[in-house]
């Protein structure tokens, strides 16, 4: 039963995790975005006084999965919304203020869970136009809320408890890659991917219920590796499809320790992450409508239970100025 009642522990994680996983999408498609095109243009065909050309771009993204834990039941949604600059042809660096909610439940004798997430993250993207090395990173802070619900057995009955709590959050990640010239119109990068998640969680009392939860706060943190190979192919001088497969590692054991208490019951009890190694997959889509609009598309999925969304979908635009 205690297991059940830090059942929501791991959302801190899959919420954090989803939206890194965010950030760096965008930073790879808002390093990729050619906004400096028309600076090369504009300076050529004006002699005397080159035109002001756009390095500046907004960007939007949202996304949304379900499957967390096996559960079909259980979704997370997430956005940003934020502004790029090409400070130099290679080198992007950006600002997003970001939000995400989650649910994810069991059947009465588990528990139900809601958060919501507010933050704000910084992107940064190493792009030259030629072959070779690409880095992608962001660091994210946020503050999260949380909504409780767990069921027992009391002897009797079902019973259930509820309680509050929240924390906050920060995140790092970054991508490393190797562009090169793959058959004609592919392009081929293999890459790793380093992920790093933290929270301050605070202390967690439930008010009511014959057997109600109460833990001291503490921190929690995870870190994975991707190790994976994407390949980008243009099926025009607009649209470029892409695609990716990884293998993705845990770093950590993915359990914490916490002093918990029910009732009289007092111990120290995990939380399970999920799986440490599994497999996943992406295939997306970059569509440059008229020179300096582009939409952005990504459908991706994993195998096993690593407590984020079993499947998800991507959407993505940006406006240069």
């Amino acid at each position: 039963m205690l297991g059940g009642t830090l059942f929501f522990l791991h959302l801190y994680f899959s919420i954090l995790t989803a939206q890194l996983g965010d950030s760096l999408f965008m930073a790879e498609n808002m390093g990729a975005f050619d906004t400096t095109a028309s600076c090369h243009r504009e300076a050529a065909e004006t002699v005397e006084k080159p035109a002001p050309c756009r390095r500046r771009a907004y960007f939007a993204a949202g996304s949304f999965g379900g499957g967390q834990s096996g559960d079909m039941d259980s979704n997370l949604g997430s956005g940003m919304l934020g502004f790029s600059n090409k400070i130099t042809d290679d080198i992007m660096l950006g600002l997003a203020l970001s939000g995400a909610k989650s649910h994810e439940g069991l059947d009465p004798g588990g528990s139900v869970s809601g958060m919501t997430s507010r933050g704000a993250s910084l992107l940064a993207a190493y792009t030259p136009s030629a072959s070779g090395l690409r880095l992608f990173a962001t660091g994210q802070v946020a503050d999260l809320d949380l909504r409780e619900t767990h069921y027992y057995d009391n002897g009797g009955g079902l019973e259930a408890s509820h309680g509050e709590t929240g924390a906050v959050a920060y995140g790092l990640a970054a991508q490393a890659g190797w562009e090169f010239q793959g058959p004609p119109r592919h392009r081929l990068m293999p890459y790793a991917d380093y992920r790093w998640s933290m929270a301050r969680a605070h202390a967690f009392r439930e008010p009511d219920g014959s057997a109600p939860a109460d833990y001291r706060g503490r921190n929690i943190a995870s870190s994975e590796v991707r190790l994976g190979l994407q390949d980008k192919f243009s099926l025009s001088d607009e649209v470029i499809l892409s695609g990716r497969i990884a293998w993705g590692h845990r770093l950590d054991d993915g359990k914490n320790k916490f002093f918990d208490s029910a009732g009289n019951l007092i111990q120290d009890i995990g939380l399970d992450a999920g799986k440490r190694d599994w497999a996943e997959a992406a295939i997306g889509a970059n569509w440059r409508v008229v020179e300096g609009v582009q939409l952005q598309s990504r459908l991706s999925a994993h195998t096993g239970d690593t407590g984020n969304p079993a499947a998800a979908v991507t959407l993505g635009a940006a406006l240069s100025f």
